[in-house]
């Protein structure tokens, strides 16, 4: 009897020593793998997208052709609250109703401006809320990726959605009936961020696709909450990547 108390006693022992203290464990862990990225204080990251990057909503009308647009503070949309845990600039390049398509053309003039060592790229909702197909959007998507592939920038692919996402939509979501196109532009997004071997994040509106209090009055694009939890989704994906490469402010 001694001996099997005594061996008891040992596995104790040896579980206490071995498993991480709460405070020891990485939150960080499931973040995606490091991006090498070489960068100095004259280059920046550049957030790269639609309405939702840019952080505004048509105010009336919901996406119905409605030209009044009202927008939540500057600071408070994802990329600039981004910029303030990271040592490097980050740059709001959204653009309010624009396709992927209209885009490629002012890829020269973002890469001068703003000199981006990476580009996080956010694109394919425009198209997705004016009821155009996987198809469509994604050929635009992939000319977009292939320009901004002939610079020395690094990229990260933004997904608007992912199936946890589509799988738990409520019946009264404004996207309810729309959800088979929505797993449609999901996998269209997986599979260019496969073709051009890029990073991907699909959890960009994680706990706020579906989350009224995230979301502005349109129950569509997020609010000020809703964007700090935007931000939250992207430094976690990519806290490996500014850790790595020494963009963390201490």
């Amino acid at each position: 009897m001694h001996k099997y108390s005594t061996l008891f006693l040992s596995i104790i022992i040896l579980f206490l020593v071995r498993c991480p203290k709460p405070e020891d464990v990485d939150e960080y862990q499931d973040s995606l793998p490091a991006i090498p990225i070489e960068w100095n204080s004259e280059r920046s990251i550049v957030c790269y997208g639609t309405t939702l990057t840019w952080g505004a909503t048509p105010s009336l009308g919901g996406h119905t052709g409605s030209d009044t647009i009202v927008q939540i503070p500057m600071d408070s949309t994802y990329p600039n609250l981004l910029g303030q845990e990271l040592v490097i600039d980050v740059h709001n390049s959204g653009f309010v109703g624009w396709s992927s398509e209209i885009t490629v053309g002012f890829v020269d003039q973002m890469i001068e401006n703003m000199n981006p060592a990476l580009v996080l790229v956010e694109f394919g909702l425009y198209e997705f809320l004016a009821d155009h197909s996987a198809e469509e959007a994604g050929a635009n998507i992939d000319t977009l990726l292939e320009e901004l592939g002939s610079y020395d920038v690094a990229l990260v692919l933004l997904s608007f959605t992912n199936p946890t996402l589509i799988e738990n939509t409520s019946a009264g979501h404004p996207f309810a009936q729309k959800l088979e196109l929505a797993y449609e532009y999901y996998q269209m997004l997986s599979n260019l961020a496969l073709k051009h071997n890029v990073a991907f994040v699909d959890n960009l509106l994680s706990a706020v696709w579906d989350n009224s209090a995230m979301l502005m009055s349109d129950q569509i694009l997020p609010n000020n909450s809703g964007n700090i939890q935007m931000k939250e989704n992207v430094f976690h994906a990519l806290h490996k990547t500014y850790e790595a490469n020494g963009m963390l402010k201490e």
